[in-house]
């Protein structure tokens, strides 16, 4: 059995990676978004894609 404090770093470490690892994603997601609109189709897609990453980020750091 961990004491509390260590339990809690460990959560944060996990925490941190999955954060990281959800910002990556996000990453590839808008470069992939990004070459379909420089294609010349699917610009639509892209602003809608802009709005909600930026909703998105703005409701992460509410909770």
């Amino acid at each position: 059995m961990l004491p509390l404090h260590h339990e809690a770093t460990a959560n944060q470490k996990i925490r941190n990676s999955n954060i990281e690892i959800l910002n990556k994603l996000k990453i590839t997601e808008m470069i992939k978004t990004a070459k379909r609109a420089f294609q010349g189709r699917l610009r639509f897609e892209l602003l809608i894609f802009g709005f909600v990453s930026i909703f998105g980020i703005r409701l992460s750091n509410f909770s």
